[in-house]
């Protein structure tokens, strides 16, 4: 599935996403992390960077995080791309019933 592109570029659809993967992403997304997202934020943040961010701005938000308070978003800047790939091949295949989260 791995496309050799930067997390910054790579799409969820360039890894072979589709509409039913989109959905079991987002739900996966929910148990994960516990946000709230729609098929739809992943049309309009299709990159895994751009995917990473919302759900790490969903996280800090359920959370009450500050600006001040950003470990996680440090902890997830210091992933290398090599991880986040990982990660988002993880959680496709577990909506293909390969993996489990």
């Amino acid at each position: 599935m791995g496309c050799g592109g930067s997390a910054s570029t790579t799409t969820f659809f360039d890894l072979g996403g589709h509409s039913l993967t989109a959905a079991q992403l987002v739900a996966a997304l929910s148990v994960r992390f516990g946000v709230d997202l729609s098929v739809q934020d992943l049309f309009v943040n299709p990159t895994v960077s751009h995917l990473a961010a919302l759900v790490q701005a969903e996280v800090d938000r359920s959370l009450h995080l500050t600006d001040e308070d950003g470990r996680i978003r440090r902890l997830v800047a210091e992933m290398s791309e090599e991880t986040v790939d990982m990660l988002t091949t993880h959680l496709l295949r577990a909506g293909d019933g390969a993996a489990r989260i």
